[in-house]
Formats: C-alpha cells, structure tokens, sequence
C-alpha cells in the first residue's frame, strides 16, 4: 500500500535551502507579528494586547503586555542553522491555523531499528496565539509504511522549549542542546523499539486492546456503536493483514504499529479541509490513541 506522511501535502518545499531564513522566504512565512490594543465598549483593555500578522492584519491571539514577548518567526528558528551544520536536512515549512502557529520540518540521517529503517524527524514551532513557545517535537518515521513513532518515553522528552535571545552564543547553545535532547531521544527509542519487538502478545490480548482503544457505552447510539464495531475492524485489519506488519505481528511492536498505521492513514468518513492539518498538529503532539496503546502495552 502505498501511504504518506501526515504532513503530505502541506506547506512548501524547503528542501536544498541553505539556513531557516531562506526556508521562511520560500515559504512565505518571513513575516512579522505586530502587537495592537485590545478595545471593548468599556475602552481599552489594560495589560491586553493583540498579535497581528503585518502582512495581512490577520488576528492571532490575545496575550499578556506585561509577561508575553514576541518571538519573530526569522529569530525564532536561526539555532537550526548550526544544526543544519551537523546534518539535518530542511523539507518543508508552513503555518496551522491561519499563521497562529509557524512550522518547520526537518530530519535527520536514517537510522536501522530491527532492519527497517527509521528516519528522525523534527518539527520545529512558533506560536503566535500565547498558548505555547518555541518548541522542538521529535516525529521518527518507519520509512517502509510512513507510520509515526514518536513514544512518550519516560526517560527521554519527545517535545521541548528553546531559549531565545539575540546573543550568538545562546544560539550555538540551544543548537548542541537540540542535538543532544534528539540523539538521547533516538537512543532511547531504539532500546524501546527493540524491547517492544521481544514482548509477545496474544490475539486475545490484541482485541482486549482494541476494545479499550475504541470502547463503546450502554448509552451510545446503535448507529455509533456500529461506527465503533466498523472501526475495531479496520484497526483488527492492520494488526493480522497489513503486509508491513507481518514480521513482527504477535509482539507488542507490531501493535502500536498497527495502532499508528490507523490513525495515520485512516482516511475519515467525511473529510474536511482542515483534515490534513489537524492529524498533522495531533501527530507531532503525540496522538492519544498511539499514546494510551503504548500505555496499555507498558502495563502487561
């Protein structure tokens, strides 16, 4: 079968630029945030400012005068560049929800995890609506069916801020800590990986999973309890029949990566234009069924 990445499709191709701004120029994302005050009928709200697009006087989000400062997008991605010195590699860059959020994506040379290859990628964003920072979020790839990995591995973050100031050093800085957070992360996912694939589980076990990932309620609709049953089906599908799945079906590996194939490529019943943007965000976040299946597996 052929499958894509969640972010297929979205953004622009930044791929063989040379540093984040002129993958920002590319992209059309090289503009700046102006702050304006916030009236009601009363007057100005004190302390309240609102985030502007410039270029487009779009709204982006209410925040704190006092305690929110602006982080322009060029600023806030230029320690990528002394990564980009140790190998990553720009692919693609856009926005999610009209500019609120700013991205970057990027990777980092394929790795081998049980004779599969695995690519590292790393999203970087900039929020603009003052309900996150500047934060980097690890997204491994399994290259051979394009299922997202990204565990929340109790002894290395997936997701981190980053420091921000105009000195160089500081720069410099939260680049060898990027590199260090991410090749601990990978590291450390290996070993999972690796401890995942030698814990057997049964096809009793499978479904008991299954039912708890999509459980169903007394006071649930026929209709949406048919729903469920429909898509305990499909997610049963992908754990006995996926073809990417067969080498390592009755281990706890080959679940969370059906797990991950269903709500990665699942395409949904009715398919809105935000569809494609909204797995995106969820997947780089962490999406809570790969989450709560790999909880369920650590609790065997």
């Amino acid at each position: 079968m052929n499958r894509n990445v969640p972010w297929a499709g979205l953004g622009v191709n930044v791929e063989n630029v040379i540093d984040s701004v002129s993958a920002l120029d590319k992209a059309g994302l090289n503009w700046e945030v102006k702050q304006c005050p916030v009236y009601t009928s009363e007057g100005i709200i004190p302390n309240y400012v609102a985030n502007i697009r410039e270029d487009t006087g779009e709204y982006l989000g209410i925040v704190s005068k006092s305690r929110y400062v602006i982080v322009q997008n060029r600023d806030a991605f230029l320690f990528i560049d002394e990564l980009i010195k140790e190998g990553l590699t720009l692919e693609s860059a856009g926005t999610l929800a009209g500019g609120k959020r700013v991205w970057l994506l990027a990777k980092l040379p394929e790795t081998i995890i049980l004779n599969d290859k695995v690519i590292p990628y790393i999203c970087f964003t900039n929020s603009h609506d003052g309900k996150g920072s500047v934060r980097v979020l690890m997204t491994p790839i399994r290259f051979a069916c394009s299922n997202t990995l990204n565990l929340a591995i109790r002894t290395a973050p997936r997701i981190w801020s980053t420091i921000h100031t105009g000195n160089i050093l500081t720069k410099i800085s939260e680049a060898a800590r990027t590199l260090e957070l991410t090749t601990d992360y990978m590291d450390n996912f290996k070993n999972e990986i690796e401890l995942l694939a030698t814990q057997k589980i049964s096809d009793f076990q499978a479904g008991t999973f299954i039912e708890e990932l999509l459980p169903t309620e007394d006071a649930f609709s026929d209709r949406k309890i048919m729903n469920i049953d429909t898509l305990r089906s499909h997610l049963w599908y992908k754990y006995k029949e996926e073809s990417d799945i067969q080498n390592i079906k009755g281990t706890a590996y080959g679940f969370i990566s059906a797990v991950s194939d269903f709500v990665t490529h699942r395409q949904p019943q009715r398919k809105t234009d935000t569809f494609q943007a909204n797995l995106f965000e969820k997947t780089i976040n962490g999406h809570p069924l790969i989450d709560k299946a790999y909880d369920l597996l650590k609790a065997v």
